[in-house]
C-alpha cells in the first residue's frame, strides 16, 4: 500500500504538522453530509468494495483531496435530492468547507470541483438505499 501525499504547514522553529489527504476528505464529507438537499456522495464501485471490507470510510465517499503545500483541492461527486437548487448548494458548500478546513487544519482551499451525478427524489433514495442494504446482509 503506497502512502498518501501529505502537506506541510511552514514551522515555526523545527516543528511540522502534516495533514493527509484523508482528513481533507473526511472533513468535507461531514460537511456535505449536513447541507440540505445533497441525499448522498457518489463513490466508485471500487470504493464501496473496499468500504464493506473498511478499506475506506464511508464518510469520504465520493470524495478526493490533494493536499500540496498549505492549499488543498476538492473534487466532490454528489446524488441531489429532486427540486434542489445546485447552484445554491454549490455556494453553501465553498463557504462551509473552506471554513471548516482552515478552522481544523490551517490549510486553504484551492479549488472545490462538485459533480452532480444523479437527482432523486427523497423516496426514490430511501427505496434504493433499502434495497441495497438488503441485498449486502444476503
Amino acid at each position: 500500500m503506497s502512502e498518501q501525499p501529505q502537506a506541510t504547514i511552514p514551522p515555526q522553529d523545527h516543528d511540522t504538522l502534516i495533514i493527509d489527504d484523508a482528513v481533507i476528505e473526511k472533513i468535507t464529507g461531514v460537511a456535505c453530509r449536513n447541507i440540505d438537499g445533497i441525499l448522498d456522495m457518489k463513490g466508485s464501485l471500487m470504493s464501496g468494495f473496499a468500504s464493506s471490507f473498511g478499506a475506506a470510510s464511508k464518510t469520504s465517499k465520493g470524495i478526493t483531496a490533494s493536499v500540496d503545500g498549505a492549499a488543498a483541492s476538492i473534487e466532490i461527486k454528489a446524488i441531489l435530492e429532486y427540486g434542489a437548487s445546485a447552484p445554491a448548494i454549490f455556494d453553501r458548500i465553498k463557504v462551509d468547507i473552506r471554513r471548516q478546513v482552515k478552522e481544523m487544519t490551517g490549510l486553504e482551499v484551492r479549488d472545490i470541483n462538485f459533480r452532480v451525478v444523479d437527482v432523486m427524489t427523497r423516496e426514490e433514495f430511501e427505496r434504493d438505499s433499502k434495497k441495497a442494504a438488503q441485498q449486502q446482509q444476503q
